[in-house]
């Protein structure tokens, strides 16, 4: 748990990307929940269901926030982040591969 820890306390329910309570694991959208920082600093995007391949696709967040970077809690290593009109899009570099428990990423919002 080290590894993801700060994803997992001192947060609050992602208003980016919210799951609807009761929602089973099969069918989360895109296979995500997040979480984000008290001081709405970060999101943690917690990829349970992971894509095949090394790209995750993201709707446009709720709450229309921008992004600014992103790392893989695991390692540290950075993904690539392409943010536009039609959503987010996350790229493990070569090498890092989804956890099959729970790979995080966590983003850090642009704070304008």
């Amino acid at each position: 748990m080290d590894p993801v820890r700060e994803s997992l306390r001192n947060v609050y329910a992602s208003t980016s990307y919210d799951t609807k309570e009761g929602t089973l694991l099969t069918e989360l959208q895109n296979g995500i929940i997040a979480t984000k920082s008290i001081d709405n600093k970060y999101e943690y995007i917690h990829v349970l269901n992971p894509p095949a391949g090394n790209v995750l696709k993201l709707s446009v967040p709720s709450d229309n926030k921008k992004f600014n970077s992103a790392v893989l809690l695991s390692n540290r290593n950075s993904v690539k982040l392409n943010q536009d009109k039609n959503g987010v899009v996350l790229t493990l570099q070569p090498g890092d591969t989804w956890d099959k428990l729970d790979t995080v990423i966590k983003l850090t919002v642009d704070p304008v």
